[in-house]
């Protein structure tokens, strides 16, 4: 899985042109579709900084400048948090959002014992 492949899935579910996506634009709507690919590459796929930065066009502080901001919103915003599942559900459904719903590292699903 690429960096890159994490921002189409983004670009998806939030429907969001790739290019504005990459592009240098700062409309909230953007913002949430490029924070919510960061998230993706970061915390679920673990993809290193720069090469996240190098799929979006910007440098490594922007980057962890949008991790943040993706954890933040993802505790407090639930249209975000929805978007963000629909994503990477395109990506790996059975290795992203286990059965119990839950977000779950890339290759860290456990079964669940009922």
């Amino acid at each position: 899985m690429m960096a890159l492949d994490c921002v189409k899935a983004a670009s998806i579910a939030f429907n969001v042109p790739l290019d504005e996506i990459t592009g240098s634009k700062r409309s909230h709507w953007i913002v949430q579709a490029r924070f919510a690919s960061i998230y993706i590459a970061t915390g679920i796929f673990n993809h290193k900084i720069s090469a996240i930065g190098r799929a979006i066009n910007r440098d490594w502080t922007s980057v962890l400048n949008g991790q943040r901001r993706a954890e933040l919103w993802m505790r407090t915003d639930a249209l975000f948090e929805s978007r963000v599942k629909s994503a990477m559900a395109l990506l790996a459904p059975s290795d992203v959002i286990g059965r119990d719903g839950e977000f779950h590292r890339h290759g860290s699903l456990t079964e669940r014992k009922t």
